[in-house]
């Protein structure tokens, strides 16, 4: 909240800036102030008791997730030289981390996709970053090779990750590779739910991943560590594993 330099009373029985009923709602919202700006110096009250009321009563002090629909921008009375005495708001309508899509029984949310483009960076970088992002919480993370310009091989790298660790994950990236920017985007995804049982089939107790849609099972892989693991312990290819795993998770499970 910009409430203008603090300045002494202008006139005799005045108050300084700010008013003490602005700074009463201040302390008991916790809102948060700007520091002091050489630009607001000649400026006076920018915060009225009445805004600071309006405001903190309103007002949440962060930038939720949300779509636009219209920007409303209003001018004061003032007219400071250093800078436009102008308001702006914006109208929309949040969008909730999770909700129940209305038709697909799934559901819905919100995550960031990053993106930086790298072309002097080692497949050895490329596999630790993976690893790392992975291991911070991120959802998905995969390459893709491109032509950049003057002619030169590059890779896309990619990373999926939850609208809280935004900021760990940039830095990582940042971090870890000879990247100078990352995009970033808000996307929507759909969900199927998920649970995970483990079953015992000819060839031993296998966890198997099941897709649900509607509280009811659709789907049911099993997970390609305890295939890979039978597989090594055995002899037997992984492939035949995992289609007789396959076979009998469906078969239990569907």
């Amino acid at each position: 909240m910009v409430i203008g330099n603090s300045s002494p009373p202008r006139r005799a029985g005045g108050y300084s800036n700010p008013a003490p009923a602005t700074l009463e709602l201040i302390a008991a919202t916790g809102a948060t102030v700007a520091a002091e700006n050489p630009m607001y110096e000649r400026a006076g009250e920018l915060t009225t008791p009445t805004g600071a009321a309006l405001i903190t009563t309103l007002a949440a002090f962060n930038r939720p997730a949300f779509a636009v629909d219209r920007v409303g921008l209003g001018l004061g009375t003032k007219d400071p030289a250093e800078f436009p005495n102008a308001l702006r708001v914006w109208l929309g309508e949040t969008a909730p981390a999770e909700q129940a899509g209305p038709d697909l029984g799934v559901q819905q949310g919100q995550v960031v996709l990053l993106e930086t483009n790298l072309d002097d960076v080692s497949g050895l970088v490329l596999g630790y970053t993976q690893e790392r992002l992975f291991a911070i919480g991120a959802l998905d993370v995969w390459h893709t090779p491109v032509q950049m310009k003057k002619n030169r091989p590059g890779v896309v790298l990619s990373a999926l990750v939850p609208k809280d660790i935004e900021r760990d994950a940039s830095e990582l990236i940042l971090r870890e590779t000879p990247t100078l920017g990352i995009r970033t985007r808000l996307v929507d995804r759909y969900v199927a739910g998920r649970e995970m049982v483990t079953i015992q089939t000819g060839l031993g107790p296998v966890a198997v991943k099941v897709k649900m849609l509607d509280g009811q099972a659709i789907g049911a892989s099993p997970e390609p560590d305890d295939v890979r693991r039978i597989a090594l312990e055995t002899g037997t290819p992984f492939q035949e594993v995992y289609q007789r795993t396959s076979e009998e998770a469906r078969r239990q499970l569907l």
